[in-house]
């Protein structure tokens, strides 16, 4: 399925914008508009709509435009596209059309959540030699139930809780869920093979999929699991079941900074830069390797202890690029995405497919601030489309609003992270850590 949308009537007349997987389209009269219109139509807002589309879905958002949006007529804040119908704003028309593309008459369109066989799978990820079943329970550490051979690797209890849970990956034993989010759930689970402690996420996709697109995706995805640093949780075995796809990664013991900042509100300079410059180590280990993470926010900063202190360890590297620009997403802008709005360069908005590193250091910069002050950058009200906005346009709100006492030099730090144009933050991730190591604790 392509998506085309021709422009009918206006100053514009007959130009096209296509669109073949997962990307958006800012419409308006400011310099970040990929459709921009300067002077030519009066009626225009600087940012005046957005379309993402991810065939076959398409949908429009109005940002706010003062003289409104009009899909077939009627105004509108957001709606379902579909081929035929036309977008009105000011003097501007534009025409939705959706076209079928050549495909494999041999792959059949399966419905959410069918299971998905019979297909070629990506190449394996190379896993370790299973170590021998622990004695005791790897969870708690009670007596295991039974340690005769093919038994349970948990305790009775354990054991107890996972029997409630439904089990969906075969390999893996499921005991309790830890989390979740937009992107899918987490749960705390254990491989049957060696009874190692994993956080097994799974994803639902959002769109009906084909076969192909299910090998493609794991194929890209297994890719992460040759990123390796003492700061970034690994992943050890992906796969499909019955319509998911799940993830097997390192389980961490701890919070994460989303978690520590409610429990105590906003951390010290030391304590909280020491957590960011492990978080800026791993970036530089995976910039290096051409990854880019893409949701960098304090829910994916877990926090283990060690004897030698707090240690961060950065989560779901580079799934969310992977997921998000893929078919399998349907559409993402949503009220769903309300939290990571808060810690997303803009960028991430106008450039869907194509971020760059520069866009995980605006987001480093913008969870230090969230971690000293316990507040977003921006004033997030109203809806999504008024918190894009504020993405968009608006400047972050000063740290020392927030909190006077911080130091001048570390909040002229953090705002060069925070700016808005890429080439005006810190060149890269070593860069950014190095000026912040005067002030870890």
């Amino acid at each position: 399925m392509r998506i085309k949308l021709t422009v009918t009537e206006g100053a514009h007349k007959g130009k096209e914008f296509t669109f073949t997987g997962h990307d958006t389209l800012l419409v308006g009269r400011s310099s970040r508009a990929h459709f921009r219109l300067s002077d030519e139509d009066r009626y225009f807002s600087r940012n005046h709509f957005l379309i993402e589309a991810n065939p076959p879905r398409c949908r429009l958002l109005d940002m706010k435009s003062r003289n409104g949006t009009y899909v077939n007529g009627e105004r509108v804040e957001t709606c379902e596209l579909k081929g035929g119908d036309q977008i009105k704003a000011g003097r501007t028309v534009i025409q939705v059309t959706f076209e079928s593309v050549p495909s494999s008459p041999s792959i059949d369109v399966l419905p959410p959540g069918a299971k998905i066989a019979d297909h070629s799978e990506p190449p394996p990820i190379r896993r370790p030699k299973p170590a021998a079943m622990p004695t005791r329970c790897p969870l708690c550490g009670n007596q295991r139930a039974n340690s005769g051979e093919g038994s349970s690797p948990l305790c009775g209890e354990c054991e107890q809780k996972a029997r409630s849970r439904e089990q969906i990956v075969e390999g893996y034993r499921i005991v309790q869920q830890l989390g979740g989010g937009a992107m899918g759930i987490v749960s705390l689970a254990v491989r049957l093979a060696d009874g190692l402690p994993v956080a097994l996420k799974t994803v639902t996709p959002a769109v009906a999929v084909r076969p192909h697109q299910v090998e493609r995706f794991l194929r890209e995805a297994k890719i992460l699991s040759q990123l390796r640093h003492p700061n970034i949780v690994a992943f050890h075995d992906m796969g499909e079941a019955d319509g998911l796809f799940w993830f097997a990664m390192d389980y961490v013991r701890g919070l994460d900074a989303f978690r520590l900042l409610r429990k105590e509100g906003p951390l010290s300079v030391g304590r909280a830069t020491g957590l960011i410059c492990q978080l800026l180590e791993a970036l530089a280990h995976a910039h290096d390797s051409k990854f880019v993470h893409r949701d960098i926010k304090p829910s994916n900063m877990l926090i283990e202890q060690t004897a030698e202190g707090e240690r961060t360890k950065l989560a779901d590297f580079g799934l969310a690029r992977i997921y998000q620009t893929s078919e399998l997403s349907g559409l993402t802008l949503s009220g769903e995405i309300g939290g990571t709005v808060g810690f997303m360069a803009p960028e991430q908005i106008t450039e869907f497919r194509e971020t760059e590193p520069a866009a995980d250091l605006f987001s480093v910069a913008a969870t230090l601030y969230n971690l000293l002050t316990g507040s977003f950058i921006f004033n997030l009200e109203g809806d999504l489309r008024q918190r894009l906005l504020a993405v968009l346009q608006d400047d972050p709100v000063p740290i020392l609003n927030r909190r006077a006492d911080l130091p001048r030099k570390l909040a002229k730090i953090i705002h060069r992270g925070l700016e808005r144009e890429p080439v005006k933050r810190w060149p890269d991730a070593a860069s950014f850590r190095d000026v912040l190591l005067p002030y870890v604790k």
